[in-house]
């Protein structure tokens, strides 16, 4: 396997070098990129990618606003990267790639001796041997007159002084333009502001409570990051910022007051700490030893054990593209998509809400309804009617819904005048959409599900997933109204519900499919309950 390396020269900073040691090297002005550049404005928060595939080196530019080139040509999707290749993000930053077929340490540390020995300086200027002789023999010889000999050049020592001045003048000036430029652009600022509302001040804090906030000017924000006596705590990138303070998750932690403040950090990497502040007071239970989770029980309310937030933060971006890849393709082989640097984002963000214990054992007393409707009758992919349950429900007929799941009844919470004006629910006879077998609300969803992926998509799972909730003919008028390349999901699908749906259906179907790299080491995937 041949061994990569990038060398990154950004304006206004030192070269580096970076040896490139996973699947997936990410490029961008956010912090969490492996090159993080958040000093160029002209790069994107998520530019482009290097993806290592075999003994292959791609680069991927995800839609950049100013592009990305490789030897100076535009790459529009992708490109194979070759040594020596100089790539350019955003017209202003540079990488030089390099490949190696040995380990970069080794040719750093090659014995010197084995290498030719340079001729001495000024070799090339001295006069031969010829000459020297024709010389001494002439003069040996009465009247006879020496030959002149050439002179010999001194070795060059150089630039001129003149050039050096002139380097380093240019440098100062270039310089002083880049900090007037950088000056003038953060002058601009961020004019965002937050005021945090939930909890107030007095509030005593017992167990998790919610952080809630009011935002102004948020077009600027990219995230919001919550401290406690200036210690970051939480953070939220999804508007309307919500985030969840747990004394559980806050390291060395005392009884009494504490601070709460928020920070902005905007599109271009910069903090503001915000004025408002709130005082809170704290009371530390002690954790008794027999409650854990196997006496505990699950906790089927679709928020994340705090014991497997370590295990979720852990986890790459590569791996969690790795995932969504795999799933993709048990979805749908003969389809290809493109999973943008933002959808995979919010996937990430939004794996939280499943990863709780108990989820293959709220799932399995529905195996053969989900089975018998989605796959036997309708014919349609074996995990669609587990992963759409998770994804919309977390299977919890108990009423109680993640944030931002849609409104309805059921596993699939399926709207009940969408089901009686569709027709749908006609098969179900008495039978209710919130009776605890769920036959009925299998029977509607997969019915309902075979309308919108066979009859208005061709077959194409995810963009029946990014409708489901929606009526036929809001779909099919949706529909119409699509490009014909629809490869690039996040930035075809541009509605902030619709973009929710299969965000969500990514991140459940990947917790389900994977506990045991979530932490839930109690759950089976969900593979297991398929139609064998």
């Amino acid at each position: 396997m041949p061994f990569a390396k990038l060398v990154i020269i950004q304006p206004g900073h030192a070269s580096r070098e970076l040896k490139v040691e996973s699947e997936l090297v990410t490029i961008g002005r956010a912090l969490d990129n492996v090159v993080a550049l958040e000093d160029d404005s002209n790069v994107s928060r998520y530019h482009a990618e290097i993806e290592t595939r075999g003994d292959t080196f791609w680069l991927i530019d995800l839609r950049s606003s100013n592009g990305t080139t490789a030897n100076d040509q535009p790459v529009d999707l992708e490109r194979q990267l070759e040594d020596g290749d100089l790539v350019c993000v955003g017209g202003s930053t540079m990488i030089e790639f390099h490949v190696s077929e040995i380990p970069w340490e080794a040719r750093e540390d090659r014995d010197p001796k084995s290498l030719p020995e340079p001729a001495p300086m000024g070799a090339s200027q001295a006069p031969s041997a010829d000459v020297l002789g024709a010389a001494s023999n002439a003069a040996a010889r009465p009247g006879s007159v020496a030959p002149q000999l050439p002179a010999v050049t001194a070795p060059s020592t150089g630039l001129s002084p003149f050039y050096i001045v002139g380097a380093i003048v240019g440098g100062l000036i270039l310089t002083g333009i880049v900090g007037t430029i950088l000056f003038f652009s953060s002058s601009r600022g961020c004019k965002a502001t937050i005021r945090i509302i939930s909890p107030q001040s007095g509030t005593t804090v017992k167990g998790p409570i919610p952080i809630r906030v009011e935002a102004e000017e948020t077009q600027c924000i990219d995230r919001l990051i919550y401290q406690l006596d200036g210690v970051k705590v939480a953070s939220s990138e999804i508007a309307p910022y919500q985030a969840t303070l747990d004394p559980a998750d806050i390291s060395g932690l005392t009884p009494g007051n504490h601070v709460l403040t928020v920070t902005i950090e905007d599109d271009k990497g910069n903090r503001t700490v915000q004025p408002d502040e709130v005082v809170l007071g704290f009371e530390i239970a002690q954790t008794k030893p027999s409650e854990n989770n196997e006496t505990a029980g699950p906790s089927p309310s679709g928020g994340s054990d705090r014991q497997n937030s370590n295990q979720l933060q852990s986890l790459s971006a590569a791996d969690i593209k790795q995932m969504s890849e795999r799933l993709m393709r048990e979805l749908s082989s003969r389809r290809e998509y493109i999973l943008d640097r933002e959808l995979l984002h919010q996937i990430r963000a939004r794996t939280a809400d499943y990863v709780n214990q108990g989820f293959y054992n709220r799932a399995r007393p529905f195996r053969d309804v989900i089975n018998d409707s989605f796959v036997n009758e309708q014919g349609l992919e074996k995990p669609l009617g587990y992963i759409l349950a998770m994804s919309r429900s977390n299977f919890d007929l108990s009423g109680n819904r993640a944030a931002g799941n849609a409104e309805g009844e059921g596993l699939w919470r399926v709207p009940l005048t969408l089901a009686q004006n569709s027709g749908y629910i006609g098969r179900c006879g008495n039978a209710t959409l919130s009776d605890q077998n769920q036959k009925c609300a299998a029977i509607v969803a997969a019915a309902y599900m075979k309308a919108l992926e066979v009859d208005l998509f061709g077959g194409d799972p995810l963009y029946a997933v990014a409708c489901f909730g929606m009526a036929p003919k809001d779909a099919a008028q949706w529909r119409d109204q699509l490009p014909a390349d629809r490869r690039d999901l996040w930035n075809v699908i541009k509605s902030a519900e619709q973009r929710e749906r299969v965000a969500r259906f990514f991140a459940a179907g990947i917790v389900g499919e994977n506990p045991q790299q979530f932490g839930l080491t109690a759950d089976n995937p969900l593979s297991n309950l398929y139609p064998k």
